[in-house]
């Protein structure tokens, strides 16, 4: 793991099944609708909040399970889970989480040219690898220059504590 500070706690984990896991993800990714709804900040394709899927069950129980092995935090659920697919020139403006705890990007397939994911803070840049998820406190401002390939593609979510909801209060 590694870990690095920008006031708050922003780390990364390697999944262990990449090679079998992304390329089926990254189908399920493309083939899902895109959502209308989206917000104003993201300029690419993305699914629905709430997207429903056992290839995203698996994500979001990685993302739960180094939330509570690293970051010690317990009584969370995944608010809302999403993917983002990125063609030439998409990007996604300056945004944070809140009022969720926790947010997690799992890199899907990161074709060359693929762009990272950057705190303002610091400027530190997460570079996509597929495999890779950065777990980090939903405060933090970040964000995703302008991408210069087809086909980038991400899985996201949001944890709160398990009694509140998320970013758009999806929680059942």
């Amino acid at each position: 793991m590694i870990e690095i500070y920008e006031k708050l706690k922003i780390a990364e984990f390697k999944y262990p099944n990449t090679e079998s896991l992304n390329p089926l993800l990254h189908d399920v990714i493309v083939e899902k609708n895109m959502n209308d709804n989206k917000p104003p900040a993201v300029h690419a394709k993305m699914s629905d909040w709430r997207t429903e899927d056992k290839m995203f069950d698996i994500v979001k129980e990685f993302a739960e399970y180094n939330l509570v092995r690293e970051f010690d935090v317990e009584d969370i659920k995944c608010s809302e889970c999403w993917s983002i697919l990125y063609d030439n020139g998409d990007y996604v403006e300056s945004h944070n989480h809140e009022p969720s705890m926790y947010s997690f990007v799992y890199f899907v397939n990161t074709p060359e040219n693929s762009s990272p994911l950057i705190f303002d803070t610091s400027g530190f840049k997460v570079q996509p690898e597929e495999g890779k998820m950065v777990i980090f406190d939903s405060k933090l401002n970040h964000h995703v220059p302008i991408n210069y390939c087809a086909g980038r593609s991400i899985v996201s979510g949001n944890f709160c504590n398990a009694t509140g909801s998320g970013v758009y209060n999806l929680v059942d």
